[in-house]
């Protein structure tokens, strides 16, 4: 199955696993201290962190990351496209695509 993130032709964060299909309870940290984990999303999507205060959400701007402000835990984020977490302590990050919204 092949991984469902695009190829656009400028450039843009590696992904350290594939995605073949939308994220559901998708851990993009596990427990770890991460400097911009990235991961891809099409859809609106849920986050959930196990401490807000030492998480940051960034999201791709095409040369580098720009910083989500405001959002809080859980929060759902209205952005497509490559996004990053970056943590100051051992955390969780969940996210989850809202593929069919109501």
């Amino acid at each position: 199955m092949a991984s469902i993130v695009p190829s656009p032709r400028y450039p843009v964060p590696e992904l350290n696993h594939d995605k073949l299909v939308p994220y559901t309870d998708f851990p993009v940290v596990y427990n770890a201290t991460v400097t911009a984990e990235p991961f891809y999303v099409e859809y609106d999507f849920t986050i959930c962190t196990s401490t807000l205060a030492n998480t940051t959400l960034l999201k791709w701007n095409g040369t580098g990351w720009e910083t989500i402000s405001g959002w809080v835990n859980p929060d759902v984020i209205g952005s497509r496209g490559f996004h990053a977490i970056t943590t100051s302590a051992n955390e969780y990050v969940v996210i989850t695509e809202h593929v069919n919204p109501s």
